[in-house]
């Protein structure tokens, strides 16, 4: 019986060496241990309806989120739908009916005007900012002209070359919106006072020139050689303006026959029927017309030398008064 019991507490110490074992004087004065509730009870009741509850609240709120979440997902589809639907109605209506401007006023003392302007003009280009202000001369207040007006876009002025195609698709609202400008138109151009002076040469101008027409026209004609015996080798007379080259000839009768006679001016040949006026306004003297007078038949036979002068100007290195070579 010994050796049994002996054997069994060999066996129990080998199994569980370091099983604690509380004192006696601990055992006695520990509290006792609260008794597990038994099932079927109240209290076990109360907590399975209150995990109940709590279960069923998590799942109406994972619920209620999702429902949240594919509503947002609707409406955002829905407003996409629409915004595409609302700018491919706006791109229609601009091909159409052009590109609305809302042009306001930099000092905000004009109202607000708005134009539409065709996105292509009747020839094919596509519409800039200056198709706006041709349009804005008709239709803003004060009918500026295309000269006078500035655009403002975006805070930088717009130049007339530039697309108002490319300016909307830059913006936010694409074509849908207005394209926002503001316009500053600037000031007139004082005109200048007309005074009597300035007045006075636009009346006297048919007198002058009338004057002119008839003002005396000192005229020098200087003999080649050959001449020299009937007459001096230098003749001068005053004629009118009015006068012609064949007068001239004629004032030389004494000198040398006028139908033997050719009158060369700025290396040309004059022809009868030219003026002392046109010839003198080709002259740098404008008083004095100097000719020099030469035999008939040393003058070449030339389309060119029976052309009139009035016809074509003197050469670059012609002068009045120097004698052909």
């Amino acid at each position: 019986m010994k050796s049994e019991q002996a054997e069994k507490a060999r066996e129990i110490e080998r199994w569980a060496p370091h099983r604690p074992t509380a004192p006696v004087c601990a055992r006695a004065i520990s509290p006792p241990a609260r008794p597990l509730p038994r099932k079927g009870c109240a209290a076990d009741g109360r907590s399975k309806r209150r995990l109940r509850k709590i279960k069923e609240d998590e799942e109406a709120e994972t619920q209620r989120r999702h429902e949240e979440g594919l509503r947002r997902v609707a409406e955002k589809k829905a407003a996409e739908a629409q915004a595409l639907a609302e700018e491919r109605a706006a791109a229609a209506r601009t091909r159409t009916e052009g590109l609305l401007c809302a042009v306001k006023d930099a000092r905000g003392v004009v109202p607000e005007v708005q134009v539409r302007v065709p996105l292509v003009d009747a020839v094919g280009f596509a519409a800039t900012a200056a198709h706006l202000k041709s349009q804005l001369r008709a239709a803003y207040p004060g009918q500026p002209p295309e000269s006078r007006q500035r655009l403002v876009h975006r805070g930088a002025p717009v130049p007339d070359g530039a697309r108002l195609a490319e300016l909307a698709a830059a913006t936010e609202g694409g074509t849908r919106e207005p394209l926002p400008f503001f316009l500053v138109v600037a000031a007139a151009p004082a005109p200048a006072p007309a005074t009597a002076s300035a007045a006075a040469p636009a009346a006297a101008a048919p007198a002058s020139e009338s004057a002119a027409a008839v003002a005396p026209v000192r005229v020098r004609v200087k003999l080649m050689r050959g001449h020299g015996e009937a007459g001096p080798s230098e003749h001068e007379m005053t004629l009118s303006a009015a006068a012609s080259v064949a007068d001239v000839k004629a004032g030389l009768a004494d000198a040398a026959p006028p139908a033997g006679v050719r009158l060369v001016f700025a290396g040309r040949v004059a022809s009868d029927a030219d003026t002392l006026a046109a010839l003198l306004a080709l002259s740098a003297d404008k008083t004095t017309i100097a000719f020099h007078a030469v035999a008939a038949q040393s003058v070449p036979a030339s389309p060119r030398a029976a052309s009139p002068l009035g016809a074509r100007s003197p050469g670059p290195g012609a002068s009045p008064g120097r004698s052909p070579r």
